[in-house]
């Protein structure tokens, strides 16, 4: 990887790159590792590597198409939803990324596709939402749930 990787908390990132930007305005590509996946999450989902990175334009994207209060959501939950997920889904084909994180917080359903880059062995957060509509996963095939550590029949 050419991109130098900056050692700070999303917030930070936040902070020095995003805040108070105007809509659709250039930020400067910078990347953080965020997290390192569980091993058992990386085994079951197949995932080869553990380690998931953040960029400044992903973060800038979702500051400017999501509504506040979500986006200090994301920004609190992002981590957590990589670490704890309650279910992994594989992502449609057409898509970018391949895995689909999803985790309920404080009765809210959150989505996060990651984007996994098997020649540099390293994992990118593509996107993270709300879910609005619970039929909003039912095209999707789930490979993985927490509960009960299970591996589904559709990997």
């Amino acid at each position: 990887m050419n991109v130098r990787v900056f050692r700070m908390t999303i917030k930070s990132l936040h902070r020095k790159y995003i805040k108070d930007t105007k809509e659709k305005s250039l930020v400067s590509f910078n990347i953080i590792l965020i997290t390192s996946l569980k091993k058992n999450v990386c085994r079951k989902a197949q995932i080869i590597s553990k380690n998931v990175y953040l960029s400044t334009v992903m973060l800038k994207h979702l500051y400017d198409k999501k509504p506040a209060e979500e986006y200090d959501s994301i920004l609190r939950n992002l981590v957590l939803v990589l670490k704890q997920p309650d279910e992994i889904y594989l992502n449609k084909l057409q898509k970018t990324g391949s895995k689909c994180f999803v985790k309920t917080i404080e009765k809210e359903k959150y989505f996060l596709v990651l984007e996994e880059n098997q020649s540099e062995k390293q994992n990118s957060v593509v996107t993270m939402f709300r879910i609005r509509k619970e039929s909003y996963l039912n095209d999707y095939v789930k490979i993985w749930s927490w509960e009960g550590d299970i591996l589904h029949r559709n990997i």
